[in-house]
């Protein structure tokens, strides 16, 4: 399912260069079949282009979050990101959201649990970077 879903992002991606959604739609799949490194390099574009789009900066600060290997540096930029996201969106808190209405694929909303459970257990915030 998830390697077609990625085939027809892609085919769509072509049909209309300057439309990003299909590329959007295939950066989360890319994500969800474990290609990682090219879902963040898409989203690292997408977000320097478009700051404030929350969807963006939400999927991004996950994607780092959970790919940072402890290093503070990256969890710093997922915390800012995030805080982005939610000033411009709340509803990115809501994972229920993000599943059902977002839909996100199940790696990015189980990634996004865990750094909300991370956030929470290790009082991550913005002003104790």
């Amino acid at each position: 399912m998830w390697k077609e879903a990625l085939k027809d992002f892609a085919y769509a991606s072509s049909l209309k260069s300057d439309y990003e959604a299909p590329r959007i739609g295939k950066a989360l799949v890319q994500y969800q079949l474990n290609q990682k490194p090219e879902a963040i390099v898409y989203f690292q574009l997408l977000t320097s282009k478009y700051p404030r789009f929350a969807d963006g900066q939400a999927a991004l600060a996950v994607m780092l979050f959970s790919t940072s290997n402890g290093d503070k540096s990256i969890i710093n930029d997922a915390l800012d990101r995030w805080e982005i996201a939610l000033e411009e969106d709340s509803r990115y808190f809501d994972v229920d959201w993000v599943k059902n209405i977002r839909r996100w694929p199940p790696l990015l909303v189980d990634d996004l649990k865990s750094f909300k459970a991370s956030i929470a257990e290790s009082n991550y915030n913005v002003d104790n970077k």
